[in-house]
């Protein structure tokens, strides 16, 4: 009994601590990247028509949906083709053939993560017929919605393109590895790994 009470404590505790550290680290990152997010809004709005922001409801902790913010970097109606992109799919537009590759585009997100959306680090939120689609060859594919989802994880510095029936099996195996052994020294260690996919442009 007092074994799962020290259980249940410890896991309160990262709970507390992790949302503490989300918010912090985003409130920084919105500070700091905003000359970056203007130059991209302007950019947006200057080599396609349409919205700035790009909204799609996604799953997230529990499988409960919710609007994720990305600066749009496709042309408008040409989401509702396959649900996988490469870098050089022609729907990707002029500005985001740039911004992409960086992962620039995700920034927006930092917002989701002060709503409580997601956190910093966690498996990948995907669209709802994404997650229908890969739920059909992949049993137990909704226990990764058991923890809530990231702008970066485990399964994300670790491939390379989430393309495939392979590579989804492998996203997922990751992201339960994660959830197994989550902790805070884990997520910066991805932070920080993340950092590095960018700069080498490598990753998902």
């Amino acid at each position: 009994m007092a074994s799962a009470s020290l259980i249940s404590l410890r896991e309160e505790s990262y709970h507390v601590s992790k949302r503490w550290f989300d918010v912090v680290f985003s409130v920084l990152g919105l500070i700091l990247s905003a000359p970056l997010m203007l130059i991209i809004l302007i950019a947006v709005r200057l080599t396609s028509p349409g919205p700035i922001i790009f909204k799609q409801q996604r799953l997230g902790l529990n499988g409960n949906p919710f609007t994720i913010y990305k600066f749009r970097t496709m042309w408008v109606g040409s989401e509702r083709g396959s649900s996988t992109t490469s870098y050089h799919d022609e729907r990707i537009t002029w500005a985001g053939k740039i911004v992409r590759p960086l992962r620039f585009d995700e920034l927006p997100q930092l917002w989701n993560i002060i709503k409580g959306d997601m956190s910093l680090v966690g498996p990948r939120p995907h669209s709802i017929r994404h997650c229908e689609e890969v739920s059909s060859y992949i049993p137990g594919y909704y226990d990764r919605f058991q923890v809530m989802p990231g702008l970066t994880g485990l399964a994300q510095v670790n491939k390379m393109h989430n393309i495939s029936t392979e590579t989804h099996k492998m996203g997922f195996e990751r992201d339960m590895d994660y959830i197994a052994t989550r902790s805070l020294l884990m997520d910066l260690c991805i932070m920080v790994k993340t950092v590095m996919v960018v700069i080498k442009r490598k990753g998902n």
